[in-house]
């Protein structure tokens, strides 16, 4: 009988579709029980250290079963072991204060980072999430330290500042209403080349200088402003013989000297730095034979209140200065002259929570410049951390609703009172050295308050801890551990049942099925068994029931076996019995040379080797025939701008064009807006690039202050705006070919055309030339007879001849 096709199609599919999940179960366990990552470690500790999915099985007897007592847990379940180690890691909040002003908080104090102390216990490889909220508090006291360069070349500005003291601190009662403010200068080292240390000579370059110094505290912090004001009254300048200054020596002196400095707790800390010139940094003092380090200590003379070190220490690091401005909770704030801002604006670079302002000529505008770059400061929130080595922070912002941020440490734009929180997924990458546990903090720039963690990382197993020494299991010569024995010297066997005086004359349970080796050559048959040969460094092992397999032979990278302990380390592989690579999280390659993710081939437009390559072993292999190149495939050395960088995002995300897959387009980073018509400001580069259809598309970019880039694109193509559609790049090619053949064609036809008239026109004229001749055709015009006949003209005539008469006398 003969089956109706729809209903042959439908049992079909359903046959197909019964089957095609009994095979999904069917492969489910054999699936879940690809361990190898877990199997081969000798010990408890060292199975729970390789992942967090791997356990342990302390089952006396387990593994005479033939299962691996280091496996991941379900394989453990459905061997039926009732005995398995699988620590797992914990979160617990120590200290949660809410967050509030000091009137409004619970505790009367304030509060801006919540919570303040967590304990994490971790095992390697495992991630806790964590969530810090903070809230920059309202009305906070203020500290303000005014440092300022007094050599000659300010003499000018320090008139001018003279007179706005008293307006500084007015100002600054309106951003706070518990203020404090200091004041200190800075010259240089007062020694040949940077200063002239003779007075006479001093004065001969110049005589209303008064003589130099390198860092004086004029005045601590104090909340009587009014001396402020006088100090600034009464400071003079100096002179220095170089166009760098020594003003990070009184940056370090300010930063570590707390008490004398006068740094209140709990108070924001700012930092005002004042200068027409550069700065000298370490390794400069060697000029004046100076070559002792900066210890970063303070040394202000408590007499003078000048740095007494000035003439004995070089000056200071970016690193070591930046160290303790960290410390001090300090924002530097450098106000500099224009000539010089490009130095600091890099130097800012490098200080976290520093900014620059440009200085008037006369440093008029000192006190709008503190008033806007305190206002920028207090709107953004930087988070730092400690974290020691085997412990990694991956920061996830949440600026406000809908404001998301992976990856980023940073919120901008926030008003005082504002609350922004972070997610922190800290994760323990390896083991500590010999400690288990360490602290560390994270916290906002430039706040006191911080977050500290407690971690414990987890590399031991409790029944560790638990041996049963001389255990009838080890047969009385080993203790039992974890479920298996650890023999006593001498002695080994699965149950210590052997001894180095047990031999056997069989080897040939001790040679491997492909060698004729006894133990690889690499130890001794004893009790029918390779008792391997020690090696004498400790750390390189010789294992295998052969002796074939040890944890020195593995491939290396960068020099390192297995990459370094970071990346993974060399061990046996039971199932193939030799060395291979065992790679941690995060690694993968026969050396662990390779990251398993594409990470490091992200671009900044969220594009993996921005779209423009393809990223091979955690390195972008740029496409050859586009015009970018560099680490992320974003650097173009012919393009103008970044124009390039948003081109492919731009046409995926408004026109559904380009060379991207849904997939990457949605990986696009940056915001994108489509706008009517495009409202550009001062200087702005508007991008062009063109669609399939030849129509031009225009947009243009910018850099918010979080570093989120904004496309803003023209919703209308170029022909829209014209009122056509646009020809597309194939059909502009057809029609030119076209037109080729047209005028070749025509070409062709006139040259016959003229041909055709010039034939015409001689055959013509010969017609008329032939209709001319008059040939007679009786004779022969071109015989010649062979006889001439000669005829005498004047034959048979008369000739009358006429004589004239001489005359007479001829």
């Amino acid at each position: 009988m003969r089956i109706p096709r729809m209903r042959f199609n439908q049992r079909m599919c359903l046959i197909l579709c019964v089957s095609s999940l009994l095979l999904l179960l069917h492969l489910e366990p054999a699936l879940c029980q690809n361990s190898s990552y877990c199997e081969g470690a000798p010990t408890c500790g060292e199975c729970i250290s390789l992942d967090p999915a791997c356990a342990w099985c302390a089952q006396e007897g387990y593994s005479s079963s033939g299962a691996p007592r280091c496996n991941v847990l379900s394989n453990h379940t459905d061997a039926g072991c009732q005995d398995i180690s699988n620590p797992e890691g914990s979160y617990t909040i120590i200290q949660e204060d809410p967050l509030g002003d000091a009137g409004s908080s619970p505790i009367n104090k304030t509060v801006q980072v919540s919570p303040q102390i967590i304990d994490l216990t971790l095992r390697p490889g495992e991630t806790q999430s964590v969530t810090l909220n903070i809230r920059p508090a309202e009305d906070y006291p203020l500290d303000l330290y005014f440092v300022m360069d007094l050599s000659y070349s300010m003499s000018d500005d320090l008139k001018n500042l003279r007179t706005l003291g008293g307006v500084l601190a007015r100002e600054l009662l309106k951003l706070s209403s518990d203020v404090t403010m200091g004041f200190g200068s800075f010259v240089d080292k007062v020694t040949l080349p940077f200063i002239f240390s003779n007075q006479d000579l001093l004065k001969l370059v110049c005589d209303t200088c008064d003589p130099g110094f390198g860092f004086r505290n004029n005045l601590p912090l104090s909340a009587n402003l009014d001396k402020f004001s006088e100090k600034l009254l009464s400071a003079t300048y100096s002179s220095s013989n170089t166009a760098p200054e020594g003003g990070l020596d009184g940056i370090m002196q300010i930063a570590v000297c707390k008490e004398k400095i006068g740094w209140r707790e709990g108070a924001r800390h700012f930092l005002v730095y004042s200068s027409d010139s550069s700065f000298h940094v370490a390794g400069d003092a060697s000029l004046g034979q100076i070559f002792s380090p900066n210890d970063g200590e303070c040394h202000l003379d408590p007499t003078s209140n000048e740095y007494s070190k000035a003439n004995e220490q070089d000056f200071p690091s970016i690193g070591h200065l930046n160290e303790k401005i960290a410390l001090a909770n300090i924002y530097p704030i450098f106000a500099v002259l224009d000539t010089v801002v490009p130095v600091y604006t890099k130097l800012s670079k490098l200080i976290k929570g520093s900014t620059v302002g440009v200085l008037a000529a006369d440093s008029n505008n000192i006190v709008g410049i503190i008033k806007n770059q305190y206002k920028a400061i207090t709107s953004r929130i930087e988070l730092v951390d400690t974290a020691p080595d085997g412990i990694t922070v991956y920061y996830t912002a949440h600026c406000g609703p809908g404001d998301t941020q992976p990856g980023v440490s940073l919120c901008t734009g926030l008003s005082l009172g504002d609350i922004v929180s972070f997610d922190l997924e800290i994760t323990a990458t390896a083991c500590f050295d010999d400690v288990s546990t360490q602290s560390f903090t994270v916290k906002p720039v430039g706040f006191e308050e911080t977050l500290t963690i407690t971690v414990e990382v987890l590399c031991s197993c409790d029944c560790e801890n638990e041996q049963v020494s001389g255990s009838d299991i080890c047969e009385g010569n080993g203790a039992l551990v974890c479920g298996e024995c650890e023999c006593n010297p001498g002695w080994f066997g699965q149950d210590c049942q052997c001894s180095g005086d047990t031999g056997s004359d069989d080897v040939s349970q001790c040679t491997g099925p492909d060698s004729v080796t006894v133990c690889s050559g690499r130890g001794e048959c004893l009790c029918g068994q390779c008792q391997c040969f020690p090696r004498q460094d400790v750390e390189e092992i010789v294992s295998g029931p052969f002796c074939q397999c040890d944890n020195f032979s593995c491939d290396r990278f960068e020099g390192e076996l297995c990459g370094g302990s970071q990346r993974g380390k060399c061990v046996c592989d039971e199932k193939t019995w030799t060395s291979k690579c065992q790679c941690k999280k995060g690694y993968t390659g026969n050396a662990c040379q390779c990251p398993d993710t594409n990470d490091s081939c992200m671009a900044s437009t969220g594009l993996i080797c921005n779209g423009f390559g393809d990223c091979v072993c955690g390195v972008c292999q740029c496409d050859p025939e586009e015009s970018f190149r560099g680490p992320s495939c974003e650097e173009c050395g012919i393009c103008v701008g970044d124009c390039g960088l948003y081109r492919e995002c731009v046409l995926c995300k408004v026109f559904d064009e380009g060379r991207l897959s849904p997939e990457e387009c949605d990986k696009c980073g940056m915001i994108i807006t489509v706008e009517k018509t495009l409202v550009l400001y001062n200087n702005t580069l508007v991008c062009e690039t063109l669609l399939p259809n030849n129509c031009t598309v225009k947009y243009f970019y910018e850099t918010l202050s979080n570093g989120t880039v904004h496309v803003h694109v023209q919703k209308e193509t170029e022909c829209q705006r014209r009122g056509g559609a646009g020809v597309s790049a194939v059909n502009v090619a057809i029609g030119i070919i076209i037109a080729i053949l047209l005028i070749g064609l025509l070409i062709v036809l006139l040259l016959r055309l003229y041909i055709w008239y010039l034939d015409k026109k001689e055959w013509a004229e010969f017609e008329k030339e032939r209709s001319k001749a008059k040939w007679d055709t009786s004779t022969n015009p071109i015989y010649k007879p062979s006889t001439t006949k000669h005829t005498n003209p004047m034959y048979g005539k008369t000739v009358l001849m006429h004589v004239e008469k001489p005359e007479k006398g001829e």
